[in-house]
C-alpha cells in the first residue's frame, strides 16, 4: 500500500483537461495496475488521467489513508499513435478502449475533474437515469451537468463517463441545481 505521497498525479503533466492535445483512449489495466501504469506514463512523458479518491479507515487503531482510483482498471489517455503503442509496451494493459465522441468524454472527464480539484467528497456510483438532467448553478462545479439522486436525505449529483458505462456520485445542495429537461 503506497503512502500518500507516493501516489502518482491525478493527472500527469500538471495542467487541465482542457489543455491536452490528441486522442483520447479508456486503457483498461490489468488487475490494481492502474497507479504503476500511471507511473509508467509519467516516465514516458505520456498524458493521463487517473481519477482517485481518498479512502480513509482505522485498522488495528490507526488511520489508514489511501488513493484508490474511482474507475477501478481504468486509466484515460490522451497522445498519438507513437504514445499508445508505448502504453500497450508497458506490459500493464488488458484492452484500449477506442472513444468514437472525443468531445463528450472530454466534457465528462472535465466535470470528474472539477468536483476532484475543488476537494469534494466523490464516490462511484453504478445506477444511473439518464431521464431528468440538471445543471449545478452556484458553487465549485457550476455549469457542470448530471443526473440527480438523493442518499440518505442528500441530494447527490451524478457523473458519468459514457464510454465505460460508470459513474460517480457528488455531494451538492439541492438550492444550487437548476432543471434542464
Amino acid at each position: 500500500m503506497l503512502k500518500l505521497n507516493e501516489n502518482p498525479p491525478l493527472i500527469w503533466p500538471n495542467k487541465r483537461i482542457r489543455d491536452f492535445d490528441g486522442t483520447w483512449w479508456v486503457v483498461h489495466c490489468k488487475s490494481r495496475n492502474e497507479k504503476a501504469l500511471a507511473w509508467d506514463m509519467v516516465h514516458k512523458e505520456i498524458n493521463y488521467f487517473l481519477p482517485m479518491s481518498l479512502n480513509v479507515r482505522k485498522t488495528k487503531g490507526r488511520t489508514v489513508k489511501t488513493l484508490l482510483p474511482l474507475f477501478s482498471s481504468y486509466v484515460f489517455v490522451c497522445g498519438d499513435e507513437r504514445q499508445r503503442l508505448e502504453v500497450l509496451r508497458t506490459n500493464r494493459v488488458a484492452n484500449i478502449i477506442n472513444v468514437q465522441d472525443q468531445a463528450q468524454l472530454v466534457r465528462e472527464l472535465k466535470a470528474i475533474e472539477k468536483a476532484l480539484t475543488a476537494g469534494i467528497a466523490i464516490e462511484p456510483w453504478q445506477q444511473f437515469d439518464r431521464s431528468c438532467s440538471h445543471r449545478v448553478i452556484a458553487g465549485p462545479l457550476v455549469d457542470t451537468k448530471g443526473q440527480i439522486i438523493h442518499i440518505n436525505g442528500k441530494t447527490h449529483l451524478v457523473l458519468t463517463v459514457d464510454a465505460l458505462g460508470l459513474a460517480i456520485s457528488v455531494e451538492v445542495a439541492s438550492n444550487m441545481l437548476e432543471k434542464l429537461n
